[in-house]
């Protein structure tokens, strides 16, 4: 009875409903709230890998540089300086 009662009102009023939201507005309230959360954490987690992918990369970087330093050293040894 009381979703007959609140269609009419609905119609009457031009979709305002008077003493709340209507069920369906608010499970669909609750639904978009869900999936924002779920892509706030997506996006949390594709922060985290590129934050440790950035890592990665800097500390490889820091190995080739280290490397190219212990080589350069070497050719100095050969050839006596």
């Amino acid at each position: 009875m009381n979703t007959i009662i609140e269609k009419e009102l609905i119609c009457v009023n031009g979709g305002l409903v008077i003493g709340g939201y209507p069920i369906a507005a608010a499970e669909e309230k609750k639904q978009m709230k869900k999936l924002q959360e779920q892509e706030k954490r997506q996006r949390e987690g594709l922060a985290d890998i590129r934050l440790r992918a950035g890592e990665d990369a800097l500390r490889a970087a820091m190995r080739v540089q280290h490397q190219e330093m212990e080589i350069k050293k070497a050719q100095r040894a050969a050839m006596g300086l």
